[in-house]
């Protein structure tokens, strides 16, 4: 979260198990940090953008940022603004 890497795993958080469709990782505000995006089964997808936190909170509140997306086949996510 900071560039800083684990030495043992950490828990980032707890219902992810709401995201039945995929769970995935990528920066996609531009600030250098991974931010955690999950997939539920209706097809919106949620982000947790990083906010460079070594203890929790890891990241900010979620945030819809797509709805009734049909399948995880052909979803890439990243930075688009730049």
């Amino acid at each position: 979260n900071n560039s800083g890497g684990y030495s043992s795993g950490t828990a980032i958080g707890t219902g992810f198990q709401a995201y039945g469709r995929g769970m995935f990782s990528a920066d996609i505000n531009g600030d250098s940090r991974n931010d955690i995006l999950g997939m539920d089964t209706s097809g919106n997808i949620y982000s947790y953008q990083s906010n460079g936190s070594t203890s929790a909170p890891l990241a900010a509140s979620r945030q819809q940022v797509v709805t009734g997306v049909s399948s995880t086949n052909k979803i890439l996510f990243g930075d688009v603004t730049g």
